[in-house]
């Protein structure tokens, strides 16, 4: 075998290794998630599933909640055991690393389109209040669809 060769297996077998590890740590974060929903007792959870608690990554929670929000468990639900999933990852998420992308490259520009429809968003979130309550009031929906036609036009950053 050529020693190029050999570099690429080895760099395929480490990409097929991450793979599997990071397919391990997303299901046992279902299981974790599980065990949440089912109300059994957190402490011993937590202890069955300390090494996927200590090593997950933000990638594996987006994963995670991908195929739970797949599985359409109910909102309050899915809503509730998120949240508790996210208090028992909190340490090791907060401790991962960020390197933010290059303020004018694509991704940094994706991230600044992100914050700019965060910003809007947080503006109508009151009025998005009120429509879930009174979601027959026309006028209201009306002005919360023309409030999301203007975020639309509004939010285009482009790179330099």
């Amino acid at each position: 075998m050529k020693k190029g060769s050999f570099v690429f297996f080895r760099y395929l077998n480490r990409m097929s290794e991450f793979t599997e590890h990071k397919k391990g740590r997303v299901e046992q974060l279902e299981v974790l998630f599980n065990g949440i929903l089912k109300g059994e007792k957190l402490g011993e959870l937590v202890r069955e599933n300390q090494p996927v608690i200590d090593s997950c990554i933000p990638a594996d929670v987006m994963a995670v909640v991908d195929q739970l929000v797949l599985r359409k468990i109910p909102i309050e639900d899915l809503k509730k055991g998120i949240n508790k999933l996210l208090n028992l990852l909190h340490k090791t998420l907060t401790d991962y690393l960020y390197y933010p992308p290059l303020k004018n490259s694509y991704l940094g520009c994706l991230v600044e389109n992100n914050r700019l429809l965060d910003v809007k968003l947080q503006e109508i979130r009151p009025l998005i209040r009120v429509v879930n309550k009174e979601s027959n009031n026309i006028l209201l929906r009306k002005d919360l669809l023309n409030r999301f036609t203007e975020i639309k036009k509004k939010i285009t950053v482009t790179t330099s």
